[in-house]
């Protein structure tokens, strides 16, 4: 059984994922408060390098001259890994809890009517 059409279709799938990240970001904190989520998609672009990986190893392109596997195959699972870590941090800004009016925008501490957040000395928002 050939492993290239399914792990294509994971690999679409997260595609999919991280553009979903990025509609629940924009919706739950507005386009400013997204920042973080717009790296979702880019993740995703980075996974493409373990797909290509993980397909070739697996239909044996990677087997025969070992020198020249470990040249290609070992940047192509870093980008991948890295690609996959970005997307958890795209998915982590998508799903915190939003800052919500009278709280400070960095640590989120209630300021009620205190100029200044005792918790990290940031200045209120007027």
């Amino acid at each position: 059984m050939k492993l290239g059409p399914i792990i294509g279709l994971v690999w679409v799938v997260m595609v999919i994922a991280s553009l979903v990240a990025l509609l629940i970001g924009v919706r739950r904190h507005g386009v400013r408060g997204a920042r973080a989520v717009l790296l979702g998609p880019l993740g995703a672009i980075a996974t493409a390098a373990l797909v290509v990986a993980w397909i070739g190893y697996a239909e044996g392109v990677y087997r025969n001259p070992p020198a020249k596997a470990v040249v290609v195959l070992v940047p192509l699972l870093l980008t991948g890994v890295a690609g996959l870590y970005v997307q958890f941090i795209a998915w982590r800004a998508a799903l915190r809890t939003p800052i919500g009016p009278g709280c400070c925008q960095k640590c989120g501490y209630e300021l009620k009517e205190l100029a200044r957040c005792p918790e990290c000395g940031k200045e209120r928002a007027a």
